[in-house]
């Protein structure tokens, strides 16, 4: 059974980006936070919460080209093409750089050449145009930048450095590459020139940065990557790393999580938020930081064997990365993991139809479409994966909202009810509210329950309220139509009745003679639902009543001379054996006038 795993507390999130835009999200970082500020631990930040896992993703394993023993899955573009390594050994070396080609509902698998002379390739990221960016190693062993385009020959780029050496992490559908030469960060452009990327500021007086390095790029051209700063302190100097964000003309340093140390950024998007990792204590810890440098330590899957957890990319508001072992290492054990607004989940636990014997072990990227790619282990040893979501159909199930008046006088229960068609037997509910005249919807706090009630009262007028049913991996599988709230008010139903004649009457109104009333049902149920008929000079008093029961005043519309209303459920149980008494205002016709009497009701006895 798929299970979700340390859920995010007091986190709220969109379900869809139309119907809750600027729902407020609790618990993450404000707004303006400065850098350093207070790290908030197991909590998704507000840029990366407007999304939801789907309800279970489809499994592709990628094999190995060339009857090879391992392979792996390191980037994805978003027609699905994915890119990766194989080895047709045990050994670490030889390597090649694969590209699987999506056509349609298979791959085409391309084993793309070495360097001549070269044993060692291995591709980061591809692109739309399937230019593909990695690195090798030469003849003599160094490490060098190289790039493909779509199974063509490898082209070693010289031009990050004098020596030709260097690595190429990352490239946007724009065709620029971001990676580092000579402990600088550079930029690829399309055109083939090379631009070192500015250095970064370091932040405190006296301080150098000795060295940086991008490993991201997102699609607007923001780069995240790392610096090592130094910082002088007295007759010897300390040194640390810092995460990187070059945003435009601005770079900032991202601070570790309070007490942590080493922050790796590993994705960014293009509103210059980031994600990556870092040590606290001895644990690596998965790690976002907002535009403003504001850093959220995102909560752990809780796997007792994987004490390690990084985050390696982010698409859509979804986080995708890993639990291990060891830190930074999953050949030893690990598990593929992602976070959404609600939480973090185990992806092995979100396959569909997970084979015998396959465990997902590592996540490394993910594309628009919400398909990731990473690092499986099998009975015939390490093998690439896809995850493409499932799309179920929640449309399936309806969802209306019932027991709504026509309208409400104040101090009047309101109690709504969702009601399922078909049943699901699912009944995990949130219920939204949105004021009149306003385009927000506003999470009901702390209500997952499908009933929703509360007394009325005048600012309640207009508002509309919806409720959405969600599966046990917090999606929606159906909401229904808003309902609309009308609260009207009347007089004080205990003030003295009017002398008057009421609109409509007639001069013919007379005073009402022989009033009687008769109790045909007593308060009974849960609700306390109470049956009165009113008869005057022995015809029935047909009209609109006011009935008053302790604080609780509504408004009776009768066409047959009987009053049917409900104490309420807080009322029926205080009650409960006991005789109350009920006031009653009658409005007046245009054959009678108005009139305010009372009566004592049996309040059957709850069991």
């Amino acid at each position: 059974m798929r299970r979700r795993i340390d859920k995010a507390p007091g986190v709220v999130a969109a379900v869809t980006a139309t119907a809750l835009l600027g729902l407020p999200v609790l618990g993450a970082p404000p707004a303006g936070a400065a850098r350093g500020g207070a790290t908030v631990a197991g909590v998704v930040p507000t840029a990366l919460a407007h999304a939801h896992l789907p309800r279970g993703y489809a499994l592709e394993l990628l094999e190995p080209t060339s009857n090879g023993v391992a392979a792996a899955a390191l980037g994805i573009n978003d027609a699905g093409d994915v890119v990766g390594i194989a080895r047709p050994t045990t050994g670490a070396r030889p390597q090649a750089t694969v590209l699987w080609e999506r056509h349609g509902d298979h791959f085409h698998a391309h084993e793309l050449a070495n360097l001549s002379d070269s044993t060692f390739s291995r591709g980061f990221d591809l692109n739309a145009s399937t230019v593909i960016v990695g690195e090798a190693f030469d003849a003599g062993g160094t490490s060098v930048p190289v790039t493909w385009t779509g199974d063509g020959a490898p082209e070693h780029v010289t031009g990050l450095n004098e020596a030709g050496t260097g690595i190429l992490r990352d490239i946007n559908d724009d065709g620029t590459a971001v990676g580092n030469a000579s402990g600088v960060g550079v930029l690829l452009r399309p055109d083939g020139t090379v631009a070192a990327l500015p250095r970064p500021a370091p932040g405190e007086a006296g301080a150098t940065v000795a060295s940086y390095s991008a490993a991201t790029i997102s699609p607007a051209g923001v780069v995240g990557g790392r610096a090592s700063v130094v910082v002088p302190h007295g007759d010897h100097t300390h040194t640390h790393l810092a995460g990187v964000v070059w945003d435009g003309e601005e770079q900032r340093l991202l601070d570790p999580p309070a007490g942590g140390s080493s922050p790796d950024v590993t994705g960014v998007t293009d509103d210059g938020d980031a994600v990556g990792s870092a040590t606290v204590g001895t644990a690596e810890v998965a790690v976002t930081w907002d535009e403003t440098g504001a850093v959220s330590q995102l909560p752990t899957p809780g796997i007792a064997e994987f004490p390690h957890v990084a985050a390696k990319a982010t698409e859509g508001g979804i986080v995708v990365g890993n639990a291990s072992k060891f830190a930074g290492n999953t050949s030893f054990g690990g598990a593929a993991v992602a976070w959404d607004s609600h939480g973090v989940a185990d992806l092995n636990t979100l396959v569909e139809e997970l084979p015998e014997g396959v465990t997902l072990q590592a996540a490394s990227d993910i594309n628009a479409a919400g398909q990731i790619v990473g690092t499986a282990m099998t009975a015939g040893g390490q093998r690439g994966f896809v995850l493409t979501p499932v799309e179920e159909g929640p449309a399936s199930t309806t969802l209306v909202i019932a027991g709504l008046a026509d309208h409400y006088h104040s101090g009047a229960e309101v109690a709504l009810r969702a009601v399922q068609e078909p049943q699901t037997g699912l009944d995990h509910y949130h219920w939204f509210t949105r004021p009149a005249g306003s385009q927000e919807w506003i999470a009901v706090a702390g209500l997952t329950a499908g009933r929703y009630t509360f007394t009325a009262a005048p600012e309640h007028d207009g508002i509309e309220v919806i409720a959405r049913l969600y599966d046990d991996q917090h999606t929606v599988v159906a909401e229904s139509a808003p309902v609309t709230i009308h609260v009207k008010d009347h007089a004080d139903p205990t003030a003295p009745p009017k002398t008057d004649l009421p609109a409509g009457a007639t001069p013919s109104a007379v005073a009402v003679t022989d009033l009687a009333i008769a109790r045909t049902v007593k308060a009974a149920g849960r609700r306390g639902a109470v049956s009165l008929a009113v008869r005057a000079a022995g015809k029935p008093v047909i009209g609109t009543f006011l009935v008053q029961v302790g604080n609780r005043t509504q408004a009776v519309r009768s066409d047959d001379g009987t009053l049917s209303f409900v104490l309420g459920k807080k009322a029926a149980r205080r009650t409960s054996g006991q005789r109350v008494k009920a006031q009653i205002v009658y409005a007046g016709s245009a054959e009678l006038l108005p009139f305010a009497t009372s009566t004592m009701i049996k309040v059957a006895k709850r069991r």
